[in-house]
């Protein structure tokens, strides 16, 4: 047997602090009679340390992880984008009432093994072919809600067979058609959702067209002949009017995917602008200084200002006249791969690229700070010092990140603790210049791998 020595010591605290950060454990753990017993059994040798000395040894580790990742800011040549989320308003309180009878139904057959044994029991029996189970939504998210009506649809015909003493508040047949209409306006938004918020993809060249279709979707609902329809879409309309003024500039990431490039603004300009299409998407290929901001975009200004040359053709010429790539394998395309490999020959509207296709489109909302701050102030952290707090909170995203990252013989395990793995709830994005910098790139959460 190997002798246990200084150095093993070390190795073995700092691991105890990697995992009391990784796994949220409380810091008196240490002083558990029973955890000291188990260290004891596996090392005889191995002096558990105590609470303030583990705590120590976590701010070590989050010190360096720290230091390594403003290094990688130091280093990078490109822009950062840091987003956070305050909207948290919709077209759904036009349609509250009917909402709230579905709510309390779910969770009245939700409320218990017996109710849901109940509830399952009358579904077979009508032989209602849905497996999925009822889902109680949290209020303040519009997609946990979306998820509830779409599976309340599927058993519209059960509830109002079990209507007994307790249960009163039985949907209308009104309250039904109101949410079957309303779950497939909100189909288009969770999509688009689900589609911006990858983790593992640039979003910034798929906004455009998503926004273009919840424009036109607006417009259909406009019409419809169901007026709690058209009073949400009217609201939804007066919303979404003010991220429309800002469409130019959502649309240069789009011009910047080989697949799309102007192609696809014409053709959504073509429904949107029937009768003013070549002027609107001449404005996105110029926009003006006002929609780019006043430094924001300098790189940009500097190949528009080489195309008045007469004598060549500028990067953004010589990339539009090129046909756009088809869309055959579309999961699988790498936007950021593709500009790596081929996009040198553009320089200029190369690092334009690098800029653009950074920024992120997919947003954590705000109140996720205060439901993961819940989670980590546990009863057993409550007493903690607000800097050993943000060392547990950040320390834990780095390693997990790292871990993720690195070569492991462990990847089974990694994969099944990922999933208690939440993200960090302000998501940062970085591109850089050199490839040695991957590991620590992603851990300062990156959307993708680093190609520019």
């Amino acid at each position: 047997m190997r002798q246990f020595d200084k150095t093993h010591e070390t190795n073995a605290k700092t691991e105890l602090a990697n995992m009391i950060i990784m796994h949220e454990y409380p810091l008196s753990m240490v002083e558990h009679l029973g955890f000291k017993r188990y260290s004891k059994a596996l090392q005889p040798s191995f002096k558990v340390p105590c609470r303030n000395t583990i705590k120590k040894e976590i701010m070590k580790i989050f010190e360096f992880e720290k230091e390594k990742t403003m290094k990688l800011i130091q280093m990078n040549a490109s822009r950062i984008a840091i987003t956070t989320d305050m909207w948290t308003a919709n077209g759904l309180d036009v349609v509250r009432e009917s909402i709230e009878t579905i709510r309390s139904s779910v969770a009245y057959w939700t409320g218990g093994p017996k109710r849901e044994e109940m509830f399952v029991r009358m579904a077979r029996q009508m032989e209602v072919g849905c497996s999925r189970k009822l889902i109680l939504d949290c209020r303040t998210r519009w997609n946990s809600t979306y998820l509830m009506l779409q599976t309340t649809v599927e058993y519209r015909t059960v509830f109002p067979a079990l209507k007994t003493r307790g249960y009163k508040d039985v949907p209308s047949e009104q309250d039904c058609n109101l949410v079957v209409e309303i779950a497939e306006k909100l189909q288009l938004f969770f999509k688009a959702t689900e589609l911006l918020s990858g983790t593992k993809y640039p979003t910034a060249n798929l906004l455009f067209p998503k926004i273009c279709q919840i424009k036109l979707a607006i417009s259909k609902w406009l019409q419809s002949d169901i007026s709690e329809v058209v009073e949400m879409a009217k609201k939804m309309e007066e919303k979404f009017e003010k991220y429309w003024g800002v469409i130019e500039t959502v649309a240069i990431a789009t011009i910047l995917d080989p697949r799309y490039k102007v192609k696809l603004i014409e053709f959504y300009f073509k429904q949107v602008y029937p009768r003013r299409v070549a002027l609107e998407v001449e404005r996105v290929k110029k926009p003006s200084d006002n929609d780019l901001g006043d430094d924001d975009m300098d790189a940009y200004d500097a190949f528009v200002s080489s195309s008045s040359k007469d004598t060549d053709k500028s990067d953004l010429e010589r990339y539009l006249d090129e046909i756009v790539l088809p869309r055959v394998n579309d999961k699988e395309f790498d936007v950021l791969y593709w500009w790596k490999t081929s996009g040198m020959k553009y320089p200029t509207l190369y690092k334009v690229a690098r800029d653009i296709l950074a920024i992120l489109v997919s947003t954590v909302a705000s109140e996720s700070a205060f439901s993961t701050g819940g989670r980590i102030v546990s009863p057993h952290r409550n007493r903690l010092h607000s800097n050993t707090l943000e060392a547990l909170m950040c320390g834990r995203d780095w390693l997990w990140s790292e871990l993720r990252d690195a070569p492991s013989t462990l990847e089974d395990d990694i994969d099944v603790d990922e999933e208690s793995c939440h993200d960090s709830d302000i998501e940062f994005t970085t591109h850089q210049t050199d490839d040695t910098n991957t590991r620590r790139e992603r851990a300062a959460r990156t959307r993708s791998s680093p190609l520019f």
